[in-house]
């Protein structure tokens, strides 16, 4: 009896030590992973950055739209980002305000960014992130003249149909990066959309 009771407690305690060798050897891999993929996102910037800074440009962008009518309550809202011709973006963000009638109805990711993680609609503000480095490790920088989003609007005219409605953008919160930098052309940049 006593044999058995110490097979068994020694089975346990190889069982708990083979356990903790296998947690610790995922681990040390996990952190290989994630230190190889620092690296090689450090190496993509590391090596695109000095060849654009070398240009020695004055590189802007801002966000310009485009309103198309599907019927007379529904409207298409394409956001673009645009701006000096060999301007880079990795990242930007764009809160607008819509008036309380305007029901967004549909969001579409553009193709400036790789990866849109932030689309969040708030009460009645919208805000949307996009970014150039995918959770994938890819990295694709936004250029001028791309779709940053596209989005479906139901206009829902209870009050005054004759009244316009409103769009407006929040510049404080709406910003384009490059290498930590805002680069936003604020002067260029929308301010508001009316829809008559």
């Amino acid at each position: 009896m006593k044999k058995n009771i110490l097979i068994l407690i020694l089975f346990v305690i190889f069982i708990l030590v083979i356990t903790f060798l296998i947690k610790k050897i995922n681990y040390i891999n996990s952190n290989q992973q994630n230190n190889k993929l620092k690296n090689n996102f450090n190496q993509n910037v590391t090596q695109i950055t000095p060849i654009l800074e070398s240009k020695n440009l004055i590189s802007y962008m801002f966000f310009s739209y485009k309103l198309e009518s599907i019927n007379q309550n529904k409207k298409i809202l394409t956001i673009y980002l645009n701006g000096s011709e060999d301007s880079l973006a990795d990242a930007a963000d764009l809160t607008l305000t819509f008036d309380k009638n305007i029901i967004i109805e549909k969001i579409i990711e553009g193709d400036s960014f790789v990866l849109y993680p932030r689309k969040l609609i708030k009460d009645n503000s919208l805000i949307i992130t996009g970014v150039s480095l995918s959770e994938e490790n890819k990295l694709k920088f936004a250029k001028p003249n791309t779709k940053f989003i596209t989005i479906i609007l139901d206009l829902n005219y209870k009050i005054n149909k004759t009244k316009p409605l409103f769009i407006i953008i929040n510049n404080s919160e709406s910003k384009i990066f490059f290498n930590g930098k805002d680069i936003t052309n604020l002067d260029k940049q929308f301010k508001q959309i009316t829809i008559n």
